[in-house]
């Protein structure tokens, strides 16, 4: 704690611990299967890994602190992300790969709008509905990686790309 109730961090430090982390739960789930199904998301722990030891050793070496928020406004944005995260990992099963991201895409742009332009929603909903269906495409078909279809839609059987 600094002065004022402020909190400081050493940005890179904790950065790169985070990414560590989740680097190894990501290379410690990716098993199994074939390695269509694996190869991808451990190489991407390997990416995430890389980065994280690179982050802590500037950190180490460069030991600046910053401000983590300095008003509760800053705090909030953050945990309202958090928030939006969560949901759109528990809206996985139920609604989906591809409509979980299209809402996560059109509530992430609208958010980053700052509340103007609330008439470019339905733009930023097609927008997401379109990036979800092409990641579900490229993913589940051509890289064998099942990503759920949504119990909502009785698991989306519909996808042409499914094997």
């Amino acid at each position: 704690m600094a002065s004022g109730g402020e909190i400081r961090i050493n940005a890179s430090v904790v950065g790169g611990a985070l990414l560590l982390v989740l680097a190894a739960v990501a290379f410690w789930g990716a098993r199994g299967g074939t390695p269509a199904v694996w190869l991808f998301p451990r190489l991407a722990a390997g990416v995430m890994a890389v980065s994280g030891v690179l982050l802590v050793e500037e950190g180490i070496r460069r030991p600046d602190r910053v401000v983590l928020w300095e008003s509760w406004r800053e705090a909030r944005d953050v945990l309202a992300f958090a928030l939006g995260a969560t949901l759109y990992a528990l809206a996985l099963v139920s609604l989906g790969f591809w409509m979980a991201t299209a809402l996560m895409v059109a509530g992430a742009a609208q958010g980053l709008q700052g509340g103007r332009g609330t008439g470019r929603l339905p733009l930023w909903l097609v927008t997401g509905l379109l990036v979800g269906l092409g990641f579900d495409a490229l993913f589940v078909g051509v890289f064998g990686v099942p990503l759920p279809g949504g119990a909502l839609w009785g698991g989306a059987p519909w996808r042409p790309w499914l094997p």
